[in-house]
């Protein structure tokens, strides 16, 4: 017996697959951000290393989910131009047939058709701008401690397309044969030979050298590694990716609401079996894309949160090391040159002694003089230390973004909010509801597990 049904005209199916069509398009620079903007570990040095392969994989995984929406959009385009031809008049056995052009029907979800229309919005079928801002740039924690001190001195962070002082000096030394004795040598002579040369030959010398191959020889560890080297990673890297997250969580937001605008429109003009199956399938896209979009303004909150944790850190840092370059490392390289100045007659390679290096390593430290250097490195060491302590503060807020980030590759969704819920918040905040105040990210993460299977 055949049954009439409430079906919407041809032009607004060929409407609603315009609509869907645009959001496919919206799709494509949307998983090309994640692949570039939202992959971007570029300044993830230092203590950031460990959040490099945190930044990819997330990314990789936010891009692959973007991908099926993408591919998605084609399939609803091509089930409801099916049903389109097909669904004009309908008996029981057609029904159940059409039925399934849209499978894996949500509970509970109402027929569209017995839902009002959300206060104060217009159904139609007008697609809706997609922007995502390019990132910013920015340099807040710039300074000249560590543009001046850790980049200047730090191997790997300094300019090296030209030979440096110390490699034309052993240059020199290799022609007169002396080159053995230079890397041989053992003592606390040879430490200075190098500072000592240096200043001779180009009229330079720096403290911080200085007193960094004293405290290597006592320790064995260079205390330009311990404090600066970790100060290199570019902390405003961070607030790059929140930026990228977050304005693609924004688009992820305005693609669920055009479609759901869209298909509210076509599902208010249709009643039947093939209409609720119509409804809940498309809640599922429009939810699990929003899902997404949750994903990205959580990913981008950690983001955030890190940033502003490291970089107040790093402020202590940069001020506390500061202090120590005035003060206690200051103190070692003047007591340790007190030691190379009976060495300062030796003149320039070339027209000096026939071996330069003999009297500096014949400058062994007094007692007295060696009991001051201890003290010095051990001062210097002190620093260190409590410098390393908020240097595992950065690493605890690292790892504690790494794990909030992870966590958003596996969701949980038994989770999900109730259709109830969802359908209750476009009623009462329209159909982009979650750009609206009051929206949690965190509570939306878990509706990726509703997108359609393909």
């Amino acid at each position: 017996m055949a049954t009439d049904v409430k079906v919407p005209p041809s032009e607004d199916f060929s409407g609603f697959c315009g609509l869907v069509a645009k959001q496919g398009e919206h799709f494509g620079p949307m998983v090309a951000w994640t692949g570039k903007q939202c992959s971007d570990v570029d300044g993830l040095d230092g203590l950031l290393t460990l959040l490099k392969p945190t930044v990819k994989g997330v990314a990789e995984q936010t891009g692959d989910l973007l991908k099926q929406c993408q591919t998605g959009m084609g399939t609803i385009k091509d089930k409801v131009s099916t049903v389109d031809r097909e669904l004009r008049t309908e008996d029981e056995k057609n029904a159940a047939a059409l039925k399934q052009a849209f499978p894996d029907m949500v509970s509970g979800v109402p027929d569209i058709s017995t839902l009002g229309t959300p206060a104060g919005e217009q159904l139609n079928f007008n697609d809706e701008a997609v922007e995502l801002k390019e990132p910013s740039e920015t340099s807040s924690t710039k300074s000249s401690l560590l543009t001046g001190v850790a980049a200047g001195f730090i191997p790997g962070a300094k300019d090296k397309s030209k030979p440096s002082v110390l490699d034309n000096l052993k240059d020199n030394l290799k022609e007169k044969g002396l080159d053995n004795k230079w890397e041989g040598v053992k003592g606390t002579g040879i430490t200075q030979a190098r500072e000592v040369l240096k200043k001779q030959v180009t009229g330079e010398g720096n403290s911080i050298w200085i007193a960094d191959k004293v405290f290597k020889f006592v320790t064995g560890h260079s205390f330009i590694d311990l404090i600066f080297k970790p100060l290199l990673g570019d902390w405003d890297r961070l607030i790059y990716l929140h930026d990228a997250y977050d304005t693609l969580g924004d688009a992820c937001y305005t693609v669920a609401g055009t479609l759901r605008k869209g298909s509210w429109k076509l599902g208010s003009e249709w009643q039947g079996d093939t209409a609720s199956a119509f409804d809940s399938y498309m809640f599922r896209w429009t939810n699990g894309i929003g899902g997404i979009g949750d994903r990205a303004k959580v990913i981008a909150g950690e983001y955030k949160k890190g940033h502003t944790i490291i970089l107040s850190i790093v402020q202590l840092v940069v001020s506390y090391a500061s202090q120590a370059l005035d003060k206690e490392i200051k103190q070692l390289a003047l007591d340790a040159e007190k030691t190379a100045a009976v060495d300062g007659a030796i003149e320039v390679i070339g027209g000096g002694p026939e071996d330069p290096l003999a009297d500096i390593v014949a400058g062994v430290f007094t007692a007295a003089r060696a009991v001051q250097l201890y003290k010095d490195v051990r001062m210097v060491v002190n620093v260190i230390e409590q410098i390393d302590n908020y240097y595992n503060t950065i690493k605890e807020t690292v790892e504690e973004m790494k794990s909030v980030i992870e966590k958003m590759q596996h969701p949980d969704f038994s989770g999900n909010q109730s259709v109830g819920s969802l359908i209750q918040d476009v009623e009462q905040h329209g159909f982009d509801f979650e750009k609206q105040s009051g929206w949690a990210a965190k509570d939306g993460v878990n509706r990726t597990g509703y997108l359609a299977a393909l």
